[in-house]
């Protein structure tokens, strides 16, 4: 079961406030709650958690956001266009000229437009249904738009400028906060017991292979035409212990260039009769709902006597 969605800058959309901070608990004493950009602002947005984070843990989430938005993402950004603040976008790739003795020597592109995303295996969690101590195992980097920066110079000599080094626990770092906010926002905190705080906080970072992987199944959704990314709830059983369901976030960032999605596995599903009021279970029809509360255990509130 899936609910997914295409956020658009120009009708974003809002969830209910939370009244708190949904990475530490706190209530926002010191500097107020604000709200989360569930998908960057910075990768088109409209996804709005408010009264979500406070300014503590936003300073947090904002640096690692900033590390794989500027270095790991920033060249196809700005080739994009994707906005870089509300009021403008991010700049179009403009060359410059280094010249000697009055003569272009090199011409270099500063941003080439390359889209470069890591590609790793399945979380441990999913397959041994523990959270343990697990590094982020990675197959490989799927470069899936690249302009590389190769040029010559007046000599006809190729000049290679090589990509920066892509900083992993950060990316899923940023893929958790992604995943947090998101089913915080769809299902509510009280649905689900959460594993991803340490890890969004950088308190502790062991377990990231557990919980942060890849995904076989594409989010059941069409691509729109602007390249915007598809974020869906799923609940899955572990392979061992078929009475435990993972509430799982399935995330497909730049769906329109790519099929690799993530899979970030938010924590234990623990549902309350509020839950029966999601808006996903809508797509599931009447026949469906009442399957999926057999299968839950969940039971309607009682009519009104």
């Amino acid at each position: 079961m899936v609910t997914l969605a295409y956020p658009s800058r120009d009708k974003p959309n809002v969830y209910r406030p939370v009244g708190h901070c949904i990475y530490c608990g706190g209530n926002g004493d010191i500097g107020g709650l604000s709200r989360e950009h569930i998908i960057p602002l910075a990768l088109g947005g409209g996804l709005i958690l408010p009264k979500s984070s406070c300014a503590t843990c936003s300073a947090i989430t904002g640096r690692v956001e900033s590390v794989c938005l500027n270095n790991h993402l920033g060249p196809y950004r700005k080739f994009a266009g994707y906005r870089s603040n509300r009021r403008g976008k991010a700049g179009r790739n403009r060359h410059k000229s280094i010249l000697r003795d009055g003569k272009i020597l090199l011409t270099v592109d500063p941003s080439p437009a390359h889209l470069r995303l890591p590609e790793f295996y399945e979380p441990d969690i999913l397959l041994s249904s523990k959270l343990r101590p697990m590094p982020l195992l990675i197959k490989r980097h799927e470069i899936l738009l690249e302009s590389r920066r190769s040029f010559r110079t007046a000599s006809e000599e190729m000049v290679y400028i090589e990509q920066q080094p892509y900083d992993l626990l950060i990316f899923a770092r940023m893929l958790a906060k992604i995943g947090h906010s998101f089913v915080c926002g769809e299902i509510g905190e009280e649905n689900f017991d959460s594993l991803l705080e340490p890890l969004i906080l950088g308190f502790d970072t062991t377990f990231v292979g557990s919980v942060i992987g890849q995904s076989m199944y594409l989010p059941n959704a069409t691509t729109l035409k602007s390249g915007r990314h598809a974020i869906g709830v799923h609940f899955l059983p572990p392979g061992f212990e078929p009475s435990t369901i993972w509430v799982v976030a399935r995330i497909r960032l730049f769906a329109a260039q790519t099929c690799l999605v993530y899979s970030v596995v938010v924590g234990k599903f623990t549902p309350t009769r509020d839950f029966l009021n999601w808006r996903g279970l809508s797509t599931l029809g009447s026949t469906g709902l009442e399957l999926f509360q057999r299968r839950f255990g969940i039971s309607p509130d009682p009519p009104p006597t």
